[in-house]
């Protein structure tokens, strides 16, 4: 077998495992969960991060629960905005954002996405299965939150 073989088949065996890493990493993102949120000092409840708001669970598109929160804007007759915290994140890390968003909105919705943070669901789907969820979600939000806006 010649060195240009060798190297070749090398090559090959590592394209192909950074390929199944990569999608594997993208699959199974890193969880910032609740001991991530503390070690962060990242507030993990409403009260924490100086908004009024309650903790809640929903259910993704496939059934499995995963939790979230609604926190109370400060514009009664605003809109609700219900917003994703982005890869490899959990709905704690909203509570970073969130404020410049409340003088505007009646409430605000977030919760954990599929794969990450403290849902139930173990994997991502590349954006095939979360579109159904956050209309999966939108359907579990209580009525007088979406008669605004």
């Amino acid at each position: 077998m010649s060195l240009w073989v060798i190297y070749s088949l090398a090559a090959a065996i590592l394209i192909v495992a950074g390929v199944l890493a990569t999608v594997r990493g993208l699959r199974r993102p890193r969880r910032f969960t609740f001991a991530s949120a503390l070690g962060t000092r990242t507030p993990t409840t409403p009260e924490e991060a100086g908004v009024a708001g309650r903790a809640v669970t929903f259910a993704l598109s496939d059934g499995s629960p995963t939790p979230g929160f609604i926190v109370e804007g400060r514009r009664a007759d605003g809109p609700c905005l219900v917003a994703q915290h982005g890869f490899g994140s959990s709905r704690y890390r909203c509570f970073v954002w969130l404020q410049p968003f409340l003088p505007h909105v009646s409430s605000l919705v977030f919760f954990d996405q599929r794969g990450h943070g403290e849902s139930s669901s173990k994997l991502c789907h590349g954006g095939v299965t979360e579109v159904d969820d956050l209309l999966g979600v939108l359907d579990q939000l209580p009525g007088e939150l979406l008669q605004h806006g």
